[in-house]
């Protein structure tokens, strides 16, 4: 076992459950393929790298769901608790209860994120008890912990899905002396400008594999 894991939060991807914002725009069917495609294309960037992987998913009595998405080669462990904030703790603790030196959580919804961001955030932890990988909309992408450093407290009672999150957060970090780094930003796919923002990027023949492939023959509205 390494010292290092990461916990890809995923949800079942079913529709109305999963991009309901991206979904306005393209609707449900396409946001549903867009979502899973993007979860493949993460897991193809996070299985080179040098840490151990666990999938945090959703709801937490869903495992075959997961299973017949993601395939069963990795360890699934549910989330739990009533809001992101206690997920996403809880979820830290389990990896620290499994043996681990430092835990980080990702969301599963920017299937072009490099790997060396993902390497950057545990190599930067070592000189700080916390780790946040900010987007550019005012949330966070990742969020990791030291053992000796997590806290629980800075997720709960947060509000979440506005554009100062991450600053928030960090003020909360601050207030409790848990030092704390940030990460290289990375853009979500929230919305349609997201998606337009994500082709433009990624040229063709270039980017996370399925994603674009599906993309590119996408007509946008």
């Amino acid at each position: 076992m390494l010292d290092n894991c990461l916990i890809l939060m995923v949800k079942c991807p079913r529709e109305g459950e999963v991009k309901r914002r991206l979904s306005i725009s393209i609707g449900e069917e396409n946001a549903v393929e867009i979502y899973k495609r993007s979860g493949l294309d993460i897991l193809d960037t996070i299985r080179d790298l040098d840490l151990d992987v666990k999938i945090g998913f959703y709801p937490p009595d869903d495992r075959e769901c997961i299973r017949s998405w993601l395939g069963d080669d990795l360890e699934l462990i549910p989330q739990f608790g009533k809001e992101l904030g206690e997920k996403q703790s809880l979820l830290l603790q389990e990896g620290f209860n499994l043996g681990y030196q430092k835990v980080c959580v990702m969301i599963s919804d920017s299937p072009d994120i490099p790997g060396d961001h993902i390497s950057s955030a545990f190599d930067r932890s070592s000189n700080a008890d916390c780790v946040i990988g900010p987007s550019p909309d005012g949330g966070y992408y990742l969020i990791g912990f030291t053992r000796k450093g997590f806290q629980k407290e800075p997720f709960l009672n947060m509000k979440w899905s506005h554009g100062e999150v991450t600053q928030e957060m960090e003020r909360r970090l601050d207030q409790l002396g848990v030092d704390f780094v940030e990460i290289e930003k990375w853009q979500d796919v929230d919305d349609l400008q997201d998606l337009k923002d994500l082709i433009a990027r990624n040229p063709e023949d270039t980017g996370p594999k399925r994603t674009m492939e599906f993309l590119r023959r996408f007509e946008f509205p």
